[in-house]
Parts: structure tokens; C-alpha cells; sequence
């Protein structure tokens, strides 16, 4: 008999612990399919328009894609504006297609290349924004390209002052021209 209840109770712990391991088990199923869309510190809730949804935002990606450059793998400034050509229109889309057959080089583009720095444009909107039911107009912003070299310093180039013609094309914007505005 004592041995038939010693078998009874382990019996019992085994099924116990069992469904402990079940129940432990089918937690850590229901936290890895959730997958932590709704953990604290994070926006994964939270839809953010795309940059392209606003004439300051796509003004703001042109502008700096296309001042952006990586002269030690680009052969001049036209491949970072042939990059930038999914948010382009007009003339600047048609400048963007077909590379320039003398195409003009900041005068330190060998040197950046030579040193594998990396020119990378970073824009600050100015001025007002455009309305709701624009459907074209202008944003001006102001460029800052820094000079990032491989020893981790950098240097900053002028700040310009950049006009940029922006057209809606469905439901984003596109830059169509840009020029540089005279400093005041």
C-alpha cells in the first residue's frame, strides 16, 4: 500500500509540473505573438505621414538627398540628384535623368574623394508653410552641408539659402526646381 501511494504522488507531482510547463509555455506563445506593438517607450502605434505627404517634409528629403554626397564612390554631385529622382518633377526630374556631359565638381571634390569624406546636407525649413489645398508652391529652406572625415572631425561648409518649387503629384509632393537665394 505505502508503495502504491509513493507512486500516487509522484504521479501527481509529474502532472503538476507538467501543467506548470504547459501553462509557462503557452504565456511566452501569447508574448511572442503579440510581438510588443504596444510596449511602453516606443510609436510603433502612432502612424507618421511619410516625408513626401507635405511640401516641407519632400522639400526637406529632396534637398538633403540631393546634398548629400559621398565622393570616394560617386563620380560628382549628379548621382546623389539621380538618386533623389523618385521625389523630383519637372525640370529638376529631367536634370535628373541624364547625366551632364560636362558635369561642374565643387573645386574640393578630389580632395574629399581622396580622403573618403562624406559631404552630408542637413536643411532647416524657413518661412511659412504652404496651405492645405496648395497644390504648388515654394519652400524655403536653409542648407548646411558639414564635411564628416575619417578621423571623425568635420568641417562645415557655407550655409545657403535654398528656394524650392514643390508640386503636388497625387497624394505626395515632388520638388520640380530649387535656386539659391542671395544671402540677406
Amino acid at each position: 500500500m505505502r508503495v502504491e501511494r509513493r507512486r500516487s504522488l509522484i504521479v501527481g507531482v509529474v502532472i503538476a509540473a507538467g501543467v506548470v510547463v504547459a501553462c509557462a509555455l503557452a504565456a511566452l506563445l501569447v508574448v511572442m505573438l503579440r510581438g510588443g506593438a504596444d510596449e511602453p517607450g516606443t510609436d510603433a502605434h502612432h502612424p507618421h505621414p511619410e516625408p513626401t505627404e507635405s511640401a516641407d517634409g519632400a522639400a526637406t528629403a529632396a534637398i538633403r538627398q540631393i546634398f548629400t554626397w559621398r565622393p570616394a564612390e560617386q563620380s560628382g554631385p549628379w548621382e546623389a540628384l539621380h538618386a533623389a529622382s523618385d521625389v523630383l518633377t519637372g525640370p529638376l526630374a529631367q536634370a535628373a535623368a541624364q547625366r551632364p556631359a560636362d558635369e561642374p565638381l565643387p573645386r574640393q571634390w578630389d580632395a574629399w574623394a581622396a580622403s573618403a569624406d562624406v559631404v552630408v546636407g542637413a536643411v532647416e525649413i524657413v518661412g511659412s508653410p504652404m496651405g492645405p489645398n496648395d497644390d504648388k508652391g515654394p519652400v524655403t529652406l536653409i542648407l548646411r552641408q558639414v564635411v564628416q572625415h575619417r578621423d571623425g572631425s568635420t568641417t562645415p561648409l557655407p550655409e545657403m539659402t535654398v528656394q524650392v518649387d514643390m508640386v503636388r503629384d497625387g497624394p505626395t509632393w515632388k520638388a520640380a526646381q530649387y535656386r539659391f537665394e542671395q544671402a540677406r
